[in-house]
């Protein structure tokens, strides 16, 4: 039963993290798309759980509806981000959206809610998807907007909307108090793992240059392991070398000297799977072929290594191979 579950909760996380990616995406968009649509995915609960428990102290009210719909909308967003996650402008928005969403409820919930911590949640956040240099300018704008809904909201004792709208839910404020914290505590949480992955992804883009000279300078363990697998006696050891250094150079080069050494290689996967591949989902085909780790082909390929996890991902599902086959063996043996 629970390596059910968890084959279940695999192929959802993997189905919400790498959804609306293809080959033709970039490496920086495609990690920045994949975090879009896990952060998506987070909020939408969040707003669920909030709307759950709001409806169980209120009944259905506008505000219950209006935190079901926020959170629905949240969820499709995944299906939509292509359309807006390059444009700045356009996600800049969003932030400054949550903010008026959070100072409406600070609003008509009141100070002992808890719910302005909200607005310290949403600051956190900003580290994830922008970058202080490249993204200044957004970051001073929504920055400035939070502070702005925070001071006018605490000037107003947060009663912007009146006394009068917090009649309802004055009855359950320490009930609304406990929520809040809760779910802002889940949400740093959150942010500083996201903040934690984009810091290890711009350490490993910054050494990545310094791991393929040193993987050049020092293939003759590797090639004696991968060797193996390909099992081919025409491939010597230096056209082994010549094949991986061509990964790195240019994937048409890597196509053509890979074709000549195994011929049959394309063929072979075509008459197995009957599916027709993209020159990238061919070459990493090729590169699997090889033998080559997640990390060694995030190496080779100047990519993420959650890049290539997607990549792969997303080859599995279109070849039709088994999750719980190893793609390695898999492509050996064709």
């Amino acid at each position: 039963m629970l390596p059910t579950i968890k084959s279940v909760l695999l192929k959802i996380y993997q189905f919400i993290s790498y959804y609306g990616l293809d080959d033709s995406t970039s490496n920086i968009d495609r990690d920045f798309k994949i975090i879009l649509n896990q952060y998506c995915f987070i909020i939408s609960i969040i707003f669920f759980i909030q709307a759950v428990f709001t409806f169980r102290f209120l009944g259905l009210e506008l505000d219950v509806i209006f935190l079901f719909i926020l959170s629905l909308f949240s969820f499709f967003l995944i299906f939509f981000s292509h359309i807006f996650f390059k444009n700045k402008l356009i996600f800049s928005s969003l932030f400054i959206f949550l903010t008026a969403v959070v100072t409406y409820y600070a609003s008509i919930t009141g100070i002992e809610s808890g719910c302005y911590i909200y607005y310290f949640t949403i600051l956190s956040a900003l580290p994830i998807f922008y970058s202080t240099q490249k993204d200044f300018l957004y970051i001073s704008i929504i920055v400035l907007f939070v502070l702005c809904c925070f001071y006018f909201s605490a000037y107003k004792n947060f009663t912007i909307m009146g006394v009068e709208a917090q009649k309802n839910h004055i009855r359950f404020r320490y009930e609304f108090l406990i929520i809040n914290i809760s779910c802002n505590l889940s949400l740093l949480i959150i942010n500083y793992l996201f903040v934690e992955e984009k810091r290890k992804d711009y350490y490993q883009t910054l050494n990545r240059n310094i791991y393929i000279k040193e993987k050049i300078e020092n293939l003759t363990n590797e090639i004696k392991s991968l060797r193996q697998i390909v099992s081919k006696e025409e491939l010597s050891n230096e056209k082994f070398k010549d094949l991986l250094q061509s990964i790195s150079l240019n994937e048409f080069l890597f196509l053509e000297k890979f074709e000549r050494i195994f011929p049959y290689f394309k063929n072979n996967l075509l008459d197995s799977t009957k599916v027709s591949l993209t020159s990238s989902e061919l070459s990493l085909c090729a590169i699997l072929k090889l033998g080559l780790s997640t990390k060694e082909i995030a190496i080779h390929t100047n990519s993420s290594l959650k890049a290539i996890e997607g990549r792969k991902y997303r080859l599995r599902k279109k070849l039709s191979i088994s999750s719980e086959e190893d793609l390695t063996i898999w492509f050996s043996n064709i």
